[in-house]
């Protein structure tokens, strides 16, 4: 689903004054995640949430990985 222009403009203006930056989104906990993201005009609860679980799935939970694609990842090389 495509943001109207000004939800993109709110949330450029949010980045641009320091009220929202990559380090303070990867420090909140839950509720100041859902606080910071519900601010900014046209983000609810369900996108926080969304981006939420999205952002956990890439940083905070650990993803099961085959040792052959570890193998390749490490050496660019495939392992048998």
């Amino acid at each position: 689903m495509l943001a109207d222009w000004g939800s993109v403009q709110d949330l450029a203006a949010h980045f641009a004054d320091g009220r929202l930056s990559t380090e303070k989104l990867l420090a909140a906990d839950d509720e100041e995640l859902y606080t910071m993201l519900t601010s900014i005009h046209g983000i609810g609860r369900v996108s926080a949430t969304s981006f939420d679980i999205t952002s956990a799935s890439l940083t905070r939970v650990p993803i099961p990985v085959d040792r052959s694609v570890i193998g390749y990842l490490e050496t660019g090389q495939r392992q048998e």
